[in-house]
Order: C-alpha cells, then structure tokens, then sequence
C-alpha cells in the first residue's frame, strides 16, 4: 500500500523561531479571549506568572496548554479576521503559522495575489504579539517557505 503525497507551499513562521520574540501577556489575553481558564486570576500559578520573566511566563503557558493538549499556533490562526492564516505541526513538537495559497481556480477575494503581500500581512498580524523591542524586519527575517507533504497540519520541511 502506499500513500498519495502532494507538495504544498505556503509562507509561514515556526513558533519556536520567534517564541522569544512574542510577549507573553499579550499571548495570554490572546488564549483568554478564545478559551476559558488560562492561567487567569484564579489560577493557583497566576502569582508566579505575574512574577515572572517574559520566557518563564510563556513556559508556564506552555505547561498549562500542553495539559489540556492546545498548545499549537491555532491559538494564533484563530485571531486572524481575514481567515487566511493556518496553523500546522510536522508532528515532532514544531508548530507554524501559515498562509497556503490557493490553486487559481480556487482564488477567494481576500487572497493575496504576490508573496510581497503575504509576508507583510503575515508580519503585520504577528507584531501585535510582540515585545515592544521587536522590529517588523526581525519578523520579517523568521518569515519563509513552509512545505508540506501529504496531509493538513503535516509540516516536513521549512526553509527555502
């Protein structure tokens, strides 16, 4: 038996490049819009993340996420008004934000129609996440091709 695979290409970023770019509060105001529970006031570690680094607070989100199983960039894609941007693992533990673009017999309105433009909305959307230091050309830079085999949400290579 074997399996049809097909390469896909989108543009993305892998959440590990730039975890030490995003601000953790804003990605846990971020989960707290979509989901209930996380790490919020009530929660027995809310005083340590209150007191904690920007890299401790998002290891203690990771911790939190990881054990209801919800720790991928959906939390991201979810955010995205124009509905473009996915989110995808190459089931070693990487997670991405991308945009697929469409086949041209499938072109939606809201597609981009050159890379150009998808790069910047795909900056643009991400520097509301980050630390007030981070510069659009830092985001810029993690920005490149993702490509997929076979599957949805099956990353097995990024890079150029």
């Amino acid at each position: 038996m074997s399996d049809i695979q097909w390469p896909i290409t989108g543009l993305g970023v892998s959440l590990y490049d730039i975890r030490d770019m995003l601000d953790a509060e804003k990605i846990r105001a971020l989960l707290q819009k979509h989901s209930t529970g996380v790490l919020d006031e009530s929660h027995e570690e809310f005083q340590e993340y209150q007191n904690a680094s920007n890299e401790d607070r998002f290891d203690l989100l990771e911790c939190d996420l990881e054990e209801s199983n919800d720790f991928t960039c959906g939390f991201l894609a979810m955010d995205d008004e124009r509905n473009l941007l996915v989110s995808a693992n190459d089931n070693e533990g990487g997670f991405y934000l991308m945009y697929e673009p469409s086949y041209p017999w499938e072109r939606r309105d809201n597609d981009f129609t050159s890379e150009e433009d998808a790069r910047q909305y795909i900056c643009d959307f991400l520097m509301r996440f980050m630390l007030p230091e981070v510069t659009a050309e830092q985001v810029q830079e993690k920005i490149d091709f993702i490509k997929e085999i076979g599957s949805e949400n099956y990353v097995i290579e990024a890079g150029g």
